[in-house]
C-alpha cells in the first residue's frame, strides 16, 4: 500500500524531521528509497518472511522507515520502547 501511494504522491511531504530547531520534510519518494534500502539490508542479514524484528527506539522518523521496511519483506515488527527497559 505504501509503495502504490508513493508513486502517486512522489515529491509531496511524507515525514517531517526537526533539524537545528527547523522542520524539514522528507518526500514520499525519499522515504521510499530509504525503505527499499533498509529492506535490502534486512534481507542481506538473513531476515525472512515471518521473522520477528525488534525495533528499540525513541519516536523518530527512522522508526517509521524501519517499520515499513520490515513489513515490505513480510517480517513482523516488534516494537520495544526505550522506557520499557
Amino acid at each position: 500500500m505504501f509503495f502504490e501511494k508513493s508513486k502517486i504522491m512522489k515529491d509531496k511531504p511524507y515525514l517531517w524531521i526537526k533539524n537545528n530547531n527547523k522542520f524539514e520534510s522528507l518526500s514520499w519518494e525519499e522515504v521510499e528509497i530509504s525503505v527499499k534500502s533498509v529492506a535490502r539490508s534486512l534481507l542481506d542479514l538473513g531476515i525472512l518472511k515471518g521473522d520477528r524484528v525488534v525495533i528499540l527506539s525513541e519516536n523518530r522518523p527512522e522508526w517509521q522507515i524501519a517499520d515499513l521496511a520490515i513489513m515490505a519483506i513480510g517480517a513482523i515488527t516488534v516494537p520495544v520502547y526505550t522506557t520499557s527497559t
